[in-house]
């Protein structure tokens, strides 16, 4: 007869339980979440239609698009050519290792070299960022339109700080010549004006200009506007109550700091394109368009 005691029980630890599979998703079950992603997905679309429901939605749009198919195509192609030094230089230590005299044959005709499919990538954002810069020119043809209204209203209802008045009437003058010089250098290439190159170039490098001249101009507009503000807060407080004050502070802030950041990213961009030959890479140039690009749409979408 066994002892009752030598009998034990299987511990957990000799046997460990197998956890119980998930079960699979079934059409009920996914029923729910369905309906929330369909949601979104109409919410977005609905956003994205009153967006580009106006030419200037499309444009901050179109803005953040461009420059950020530039900034990535640059970046594949940096990162394409950077394998292609590596694997070159593999290659290169490989062979000198081999034997003296030893003769080495690379049949570049008949060698079958895949296609990099990250340079393949880059040259399409690429050519996207071209159209979509090409667009955004003819759109602005328009433009003297605009700029027309603006002058009107500058001149018609001067502010109340001359100083800054005078700043941008500066800033309508020199946005004036800008598309003058941009609408003649752009047809001038489609063949409508019969510009030479040469003229074409030079109209290209003074619009560009006259855009730098409007962006120093905004620095001195927002250095000027901030010393007003300034003084006319320490002047009005006690005016109003100091939750009401401290708000309008921060909103007020908020917003000229994103005026700031904007010029700032477009700074850099107008003395690129003012100068022959340009100043900076391709990848500087995506990175700042995009941080332009991404404060517009982020006022449009009322996150920045």
């Amino acid at each position: 007869m066994e002892d009752s005691n030598q009998i034990h029980s299987p511990s957990p630890s000799s046997h460990p339980s197998k956890s119980p599979k998930p079960p699979k998703p079934t059409i009920s079950s996914l029923r729910p979440w369905s309906f929330l992603y369909l949601h979104k997905a109409d919410l977005t679309l609905s956003t994205l239609s009153r967006i580009t429901s106006t030419p200037a939605g499309q444009d901050k749009i179109l803005l953040l698009l461009g420059y950020s198919s530039l900034l990535g195509s640059s970046v594949l192609t940096r990162i394409s050519l950077a394998r292609l030094h590596y694997l070159s230089s593999l290659l290169i230590k490989r062979a000198t290792t081999l034997p003296p005299n030893t003769t080495v044959i690379i049949d570049v005709q008949n060698a079958k070299i895949p296609t990099s499919t990250l340079l393949v990538l880059a040259a399409r954002l690429k050519a996207l960022s071209s159209v979509i810069s090409d667009f955004r020119i003819f759109a602005r043809l328009f433009g003297l339109i605009g700029i027309y209204t603006w002058a009107k209203d500058v001149w018609s209802n001067p502010g109340s700080d001359g100083v800054e008045d005078r700043l941008v009437k500066a800033q309508v003058i020199v946005n004036f010549f800008f598309q003058i010089l941009e609408n003649g250098a752009y047809l001038a290439s489609k063949n409508v004006l019969n510009w030479s190159e040469s003229k074409q170039n030079k109209a290209w490098l003074w619009s560009s200009r006259f855009w730098a001249s409007h962006v120093f101009l905004e620095f001195l507009r927002l250095g000027r506007v901030w010393n007003v503000h300034s003084r006319e807060v320490v002047e009005g407080k006690g005016k109003e109550k100091e939750v009401d004050a401290e708000r309008r502070q921060r909103e007020w802030r908020k917003e000229w700091t994103k005026n700031l950041i904007v010029n700032s990213a477009w700074a850099p961009l107008t003395l690129h394109w003012s100068k022959d030959g340009g100043l900076i890479s391709d990848t500087w140039v995506g990175t700042f368009g995009s941080v332009a690009g991404v404060v517009g749409v982020g006022r449009l979408l009322g996150y920045a």
